[in-house]
């Protein structure tokens, strides 16, 4: 009962926080369960594809609601990614976790930094004529 709501727990608070910073969700939450919960690379990666389809889907909706994003670049985006996944998920169970565990390491790393490099311009969609 009490892992139960640790997960919960979880689950809350990387989701507030993805959608807040505009990150996947999955970025924190493998870093998290490889860092805090002892999952291996390969399980905590597998673990935040599978948080990966409702939190998405209530995005999703929650974004469109207020008339953001565009629906039709999403599903081109989605069907690719959704074909290029099942490649990915079998390299990934192909190398070795510490391997992963650092590729991961080093993708964040660089995102950060350009991140940090090219910041981009802060939209409001409040200030947006309808």
């Amino acid at each position: 009962m009490i892992e139960t709501l640790g997960y919960v727990a979880l689950g809350v608070g990387v989701g507030a926080v993805s959608s807040f910073l505009g990150i996947g969700g999955g970025t924190i939450l493998v870093a998290v369960l490889v860092a805090v919960s002892g999952f291996g690379q390969q399980e905590a990666q597998a673990t935040a594809l599978a948080f990966m389809v409702p939190t998405a889907a209530i995005g999703v909706i929650s974004t469109r609601w207020h008339g953001l994003g565009n629906l039709r670049q999403s599903a081109v985006l989605g069907v690719s990614g959704a074909i290029a996944a099942v490649g990915g998920a079998l390299l990934a169970l192909a190398i070795p976790s510490d391997t992963l565990r650092a590729l991961f390491a080093i993708f964040i790393g660089v995102v950060g930094l350009a991140m940090l490099l090219h910041p981009t311009p802060r939209e409001d969609p409040a200030e947006e004529e309808p």
